[in-house]
């Protein structure tokens, strides 16, 4: 075989090989399905798939070490608070690399939404975290309808909330 057609070849199944590699670290985009699947919370309890069906739901990647995380959970929980009843859940998704302070902050805070730590397999489901917060807005079918990097307009984002829930209540 000559040397150009092996370097060719050799190519070839090296792009194809790290085809999905690739594709795993890419961030999951607006109008991507969301990731599925049952993960562990901190607590050690599942939220099912299932737990989540059919609502619309905040997913926040934050850390301990975030000043702006820090604000802005507490206010996370009040924005569920008021939509829970309607299908609205959050789930918060430390990027802390030890559950102690996670747990910690847990007892502290009373945030009654579900807490996960970032696993390899939420990694790979929802590719790299650029900086925190990260936030996306699921609609009920599952399709990402917002991602946004770095402090929330609170007021903005409970307007996105509150029109995916109307929304897709008046098309039930």
């Amino acid at each position: 075989m000559n040397i150009r057609i092996a370097t060719t070849l050799f190519a070839l199944i090296a792009f194809i090989a790290l085809v999905p590699i690739a594709a795993a670290q890419n961030p999951v985009k607006v109008g991507d399905p969301a990731p599925r699947g049952d993960v562990t919370l901190v607590d050690g309890s599942i939220l099912g798939e299932r737990d989540t069906a059919d609502k619309v739901i905040l997913t926040v990647f934050w850390a301990t070490w975030c000043h702006i995380c820090m604000r802005e959970l507490p206010e996370f929980q009040k924005l569920r608070d008021r939509h829970h009843a309607d299908g609205f859940e959050v789930l918060a998704i430390s990027v802390d690399s030890d559950s102690l302070p996670v747990e910690d902050y847990l007892e502290r805070s009373g945030l009654s939404f579900p807490v996960a730590m970032r696993t390899e397999e939420l990694k790979s489901a929802w590719g790299p975290v650029q900086g925190t917060p990260l936030l996306y807005v699921t609609d009920r079918k599952g399709v990402l309808r917002v991602r946004h990097l770095g402090a929330a307009d609170l007021g903005e984002l409970e307007r996105s909330v509150v029109s995916l829930l109307q929304a897709e209540r008046s098309t039930r």
